[in-house]
């Protein structure tokens, strides 16, 4: 039985605008990323377990360890079949590039297991040329539920503005009532200017918002759970949801 109407959030980087996503095949001085061996690189908790992926850099799969789905397993939140994350960027030719399908290498362990005030941490590389590239880096701390993300860009300035970070989620169904499930799913957001609002949870059309003032927090919200991304300390300058 199918979950909830698919969700999708276009959030843009401090002093950017958003790019429009193209057809174009080429990936230009990305070239050597668009093919690779997918590595997988788990982070986990005594409550979180979080396996990334060096396919895009990005979050593959999110499961909350101490609560179970309408199945009795582990409740997985998100995963690489329901939710996809990456940065969309333009080169100053003009190819239009998804990092979230690009190869990024690391040198990390494939497992790390922490707890209390510990943290466990993974950096994924995207290599352009010789001082150039992208850069992500994944934090767990060993309490809570926060993976902090920071990224970076070294030497790449052929890269034009805008960079928009995209997140389509076509999201999960977590719980044995797929009604209130549905009733209870939308998009919610909190402004730099302490404002906070959502998208409305029914409604006979796709509700959809253009968000001009700059975001602090933009989260998909369930009945029950709510996966959301943070920008605690300058915001995104604006957004689509």
């Amino acid at each position: 039985m199918p979950g909830p109407a698919p969700t999708s959030v276009l959030i843009q980087e401090p002093s950017l605008t958003q790019v429009t996503p193209s057809s174009n095949t080429s990936y230009g001085p990305f070239a050597a990323t668009a093919q690779g061996v997918e590595k997988e690189i788990v982070l986990e908790t005594e409550v979180l377990q979080v396996p990334l992926t060096t396919r895009g850099g990005k979050v593959k799969k999110v499961v909350l360890k101490n609560y179970k789905d309408h199945h009795h397993q582990p409740l997985t939140l998100l995963d690489e079949d329901s939710s996809h994350m990456s940065l969309q960027l333009t080169t100053s030719d003009n190819i239009q590039l998804d990092t979230g399908h690009l190869f990024f290498e690391t040198l990390n362990s494939s497992h790390q297991q922490v707890k209390g005030t510990e943290s466990a941490q993974a950096t994924f590389m995207l290599p352009v040329g010789k001082g150039q590239y992208l850069q992500h880096t994944f934090t767990l701390s060993g309490q809570g539920y926060t993976l902090t993300h920071g990224w970076e860009m070294v030497g790449l300035d052929d890269i034009k503005a805008p960079i928009t970070f995209v997140w389509h989620d076509l999201v999960k169904r977590v719980e044995k009532d797929i009604k209130a499930c549905r009733n209870k799913t939308t998009i919610n957001y909190y402004t730099a200017e302490r404002k906070f609002s959502q998208l409305k949870e029914r409604a006979d059309t796709p509700q959809e918002q253009q968000l001009l003032d700059p975001i602090q927090c933009v989260g998909i919200k369930q009945r029950f759970f709510t996966a959301a991304v943070i920008a605690p300390a300058q915001a995104f300058t604006s957004g689509h949801i």
